[in-house]
């Protein structure tokens, strides 16, 4: 993931883009915050600030959401979290 590098440059306003961008593809799983930090090992503080461009989640969270959202069939790439380009959210055939 090229997230490590981009860190530093990211402002308030793209972290707050992250941060909606998880929102919404955790919204897809019907779980609330509890439940899918639960479902995905991660802490609920730690997915809470995510969502709220507190912070930005290193490759190992990202990989953590990605598992999470796989168990509901859902895929989507690191890249639309972090960056918002590649492919969007989608519902896997499987």
């Amino acid at each position: 993931l090229p997230v490590m590098a981009e860190r530093e440059r990211l402002s308030i306003e793209e972290l707050k883009r992250v941060g909606w961008r998880i929102k919404s593809v955790r919204s897809l799983t019907g779980l609330n915050q509890e439940e899918f930090a639960l479902k995905s090992d991660i802490s609920y503080m730690t997915l809470r600030n995510w969502e709220f461009g507190r912070a930005l989640p290193r490759p190992d969270g990202i990989n953590r959401i990605l598992s999470g959202l796989a168990s509901f069939n859902i895929q989507v790439m690191p890249e639309w979290i972090i960056f918002g380009e590649g492919s969007g959210p989608v519902l896997s055939k499987n």
